[in-house]
């Protein structure tokens, strides 16, 4: 065997790794990209939720 591959060399010839056949975890998944308006995001951060501050002797209050 040595030989063989010594002879290759020679020859100008590189042993390559073996090409992988499966994909790779990040691939796997597609990018799926979605618009959002303006209003879904800021439901989505929460701007419409109701405040609360601290009141007088601890208790919350609605803002």
């Amino acid at each position: 065997m040595k030989t063989l591959r010594a002879a290759f060399i020679k020859a100008g010839y590189k042993s390559t790794p073996p090409k992988r056949t499966d994909v790779p975890k990040n691939k796997r998944a597609q990018n799926h990209t979605q618009e959002l308006s303006e209003e879904e995001i800021k439901s989505l951060m929460g701007i419409y939720r109701p405040t609360y501050k601290r009141g007088r002797g601890g208790a919350f209050k609605s803002k």
